[in-house]
């Protein structure tokens, strides 16, 4: 007879080496090296000390690999290349479409190419892409004709990449809204190395590829709470009346970035010290209120601490501190706050109300590279929560109580406009999540094209309305083993303790027994955040179970398993569907405790769901909310998220919002001491020479340049000379070119040829001025 319960538990193995797109995930954070593999139309590596700069300053451990110069096509189409052997991080693709151009025709095929090339190459690659277009040359835009070419195929071309699983764009609209740089092309550079932009763009570019790449690694924040005086208005509702608080342009604009930021997907609560009647008359009689109450799923206005307020909003949405973003202009709610929920993102909003638009727009916790539909109606579906929980209260029994809500419940196999909220549900998903293995769409879209996974979606709505797309199963089946091996099985907490579950399971056992499986193996691993998963299980096994005897235990500290199988196991977790095995054991890595459940799918087609049992069959929303305020309450601060993170936004919000400021921060960081030469140090004595020093030194990123040092003996390169000549040009005025510093490679050699070119351009100047003063008297 086949055990229906626990059969095998394992301890000491870890979540590391499941697969995961989110390496940065909120916890703490594994040394795994995200590579950066870089193709450009142009001379792209001027920008890389600016995201190496970034990836150390948010703490991403990273490579950076640049292909050859233009080589886009030949990185796409080719298995060998950087970008097609990158199998952790992210591929970055910069493209300049004047580079492309020759004719019109030749432009569109060139663009229509690189698409498909695109989609080959992301079709055998689970690493994201990100395709950056960046802006012309000042002279190709005097041609509108080419310029309204450009748009329409850049139109084009988004729409198209929008649609490719793992692509994303950036826009130079996007670029130049949230980086502006008016001096962005450099000439000389162009001219001599193909390098079309100045350091400010490149600066920008590196700052808003590095953005993207922090989105695409880390899990985005799921609420953000308000304090309402002096945050969301300015004045006190209390003391200056709903109509009498100033609602100025700065604040207008927070509440309109708030606004958008629901639209994502945001869950926005208000947290106040106030009489509640007095904040809401603001929002509703106040003539300049964008904000809405609408858009507000919860609240707490009252007179306790607001990181006791945090605690309760976390338990009552059954969401984690660690999701929630508190923002505050008061340094004591701040530090409480930061104090008692050390979990909690909290910024501090800056002491000038018009520094508030661009403290926001800097902060990168907000930025979320994709939205879904299930994003766009997230606020509407928790406020129909508390609709079902109203009903809940009023409802005699629990079983009457469902009887009226009228749960729908639809399994289906996953569409590929399914594809961005799977994915996302992985990502998100901590309490019911047996497995917790986070997948991007490229992964999870490989595996079952593949044919190494089956995938079913779970959808459920009520007479309150539709949940939307809540639950995932990613299963395998193997007749020689004759189970069904589950992946992955997940449902969003809001649709827990209703019997979906149970429903999700029991269809579970009826696809084994429809392939003629007689078993069913579902893999637990555990994390700080999923024991409602465990409890689930061990409920159903206890329901199922048939003989006690029957149910096998196993403890890897009581069998001694060679290292080499370990290894194997550590290897292969998270990209094999099947449960584990070493032997006949079920194994996984260390740190963690995994547990094997292996059920009957006859047994598991008979499954039902007792509401008058609830209480110890499944977890309930309130059960949900008094685990996650436990988890509160106990978790380790050293799995937290880092706790300077508040810190590191408002520094970049406050100090490295535009190019020029980062620039300066990274010329300061990248200082370093002159070399030792053979030739001592001579200061500079003429102003033309302190002017040439001060830029070899700013080029080379050194403290002191000495008129008789060598440029390319002080590490000077073809590039830094190219990008030195350039900034000579603009300081003296004087056409130069690369061979001038080949032949005067010295301050001194490069100050006296100026003095000879100078003379001599006067010289001309003054020659052409004396033959026109002559053409003019000829004429006369």
């Amino acid at each position: 007879m086949l055990p229906t319960g626990l059969i095998k538990k394992v301890k000491d193995s870890p979540e590391a080496g499941q697969s995961s797109g989110n390496e940065l995930s909120k916890g703490k954070r594994e040394k795994i090296i995200q590579n950066i593999a870089i193709a450009a139309s142009f001379t792209s590596e001027p920008v890389k000390d600016t995201l190496e700069f970034w990836m150390q300053e948010i703490g991403i451990f990273h490579s950076i690999e640049f292909a050859p110069y233009n080589q886009i096509f030949q990185q796409l189409l080719d298995k060998n290349s950087i970008t097609s052997q990158n199998q952790q991080g992210v591929n970055l693709i910069l493209i300049r479409f004047e580079d492309w151009y020759q004719d019109d025709e030749t432009f569109k095929h060139s663009v229509e190419e690189f698409l498909l090339a695109m989609q080959g190459a992301t079709q055998g690659s689970k690493t994201p892409y990100l395709v950056c277009i960046c802006p012309v040359s000042p002279s190709a835009l005097g041609d509108i004709n080419r310029v309204q070419l450009y748009r329409d195929m850049e139109t084009w071309l988004v729409s198209e990449l929008n649609h490719i699983n793992g692509v994303y764009v950036v826009t130079y609209e996007e670029l130049n809204r949230t980086y502006p740089v008016a001096d962005y092309y450099d000439p000389y550079g162009e001219e001599e190395g193909k390098i079309p932009y100045t350091p400010s763009f490149f600066c920008a570019l590196g700052t808003m590829l590095a953005r993207k790449i922090h989105a695409l690694k880390s899990l985005p924040y799921k609420v953000i709470v308000l304090d309402c005086d002096n945050t969301l208005w300015s004045g006190v509702c209390g003391e200056d009346g709903s109509t009498g608080v100033k609602i100025s342009p700065p604040y207008q604009a927070l509440q309109k970035f708030i606004i958008a930021q629901q639209e994502a997907g945001k869950l926005i609560c208000l947290c106040s010290k106030n009489v509640e009647a007095d904040v809401f008359a603001v929002f509703e009689q106040h003539p300049d209120m964008l904000l809405k109450t609408d858009r507000v799923v919860n609240w707490r206005i009252n007179w306790k601490t607001k990181s006791e307020n945090l605690k309760s909003l976390a338990a009552e949405l059954q969401l984690g501190l660690d999701s929630f973003i508190f923002i505050d202009d008061n340094p004591v709610e701040c530090g409480e706050v930061k104090a008692n929920c050390p979990q909690v993102l909290t910024l501090q909003l800056p002491k000038e109300c018009e520094q508030i638009p661009q403290f926001i727009q800097h902060i990168w916790a907000f930025d979320q590279i994709q939205v879904t539909k299930e994003d766009q109606k997230r606020t509407e579906l928790y406020q129909q929560n508390v609709q079902r929980q109203r009903l809940h209260q009023k409802s005699l029994t629990f079983t009457d109580f469902l009887t009226k809500l009228g749960l729908e419940i639809e399994i289906s196999q996953m569409k590929p406009e399914d594809l961005p909220r799977v994915s996302q549900l992985t990502q998100r998903t901590n309490q019911f999540n047996f497995t917790t293995i986070r997948r991007s769409e490229v992964e999870i879209q490989q595996l079952c094209d593949s044919g190494m996974l089956e995938c079913r979606v779970v959808r459920v709505k009520d007479r309150f309305g539709d949940y939307g797309l809540v639950g995932l199963m990613l299963f395998s089946s193997n007749d020689n083993d004759d189970v069904l091996s589950v992946d992955t099985f997940l449902l969003s907490c809001r649709v827990l303790g209703r019997g979906v579950e149970h429903r999700v399971v029991s269809y579970l056992g009826k696809t084994a027994r429809d392939k003629g499986l007689s078993k069913v193996n579902l893999l637990y691993q555990q994390t700080q955040k999923n024991k409602p998963a465990l409890d689930f299980l061990e409920s159903i096994s206890e329901k199922l179970k048939l003989d006690e005897c029957n149910q096998e235990k196993y403890n890897q500290e009581d069998r001694d398993l060679r290292m080499d199988n370990v290894n194997t196991v550590i290897a292969t977790i998270g990209s094999n569907p099947k449960p584990l095995k070493v032997g006949n054991e079920c194994v996984t890595p260390k740190n963690n405790t995994v547990e094997l459940f292996q059920f009957s799918s006859t047994a598991l087609t008979r499954l039902t769901f007792n509401p008058n049992q609830v209480e110890t069959e499944t977890p309930s929303p309130q059960d949900l909310q008094q685990n996650n305020s436990q988890q509160i309450e106990t978790t380790n601060t050293s799995d937290l998220r880092d706790s300077s993170e508040g810190i590191i936004w408002e520094r970049v919000a406050k100090e490295l919002y535009t190019p020029e400021l980062i620039l300066q921060e990274i010329l300061y960081r990248q200082q370093r001491q002159r070399p030792e030469l053979e030739i001592g140090f001579v200061a500079p004595r003429t102003s033309v020479e302190k002017a040439i020093a001060s830029l070899f030194a700013e080029v080379l990123k050194i403290d002191r340049v000495g008129i008789n040092d060598n440029f390319f003996e002080l590490g000077g390169n073809s590039l830094s000379a190219t990008h030195l000549i350039s900034r000579l040009r603009d300081a003296f005025k004087l056409e130069l070119s690369l061979n001038l510093l080949f032949e005067f490679p010295t301050v001194t050699g490069l100050a006296e040829s100026f003095q000879v070119l100078q003379t001599t351009t006067q010289h001309i100047s003054s020659s052409i001025a004396d033959t026109e003063d002559e053409y003019d008297e000829g004429v006369l």
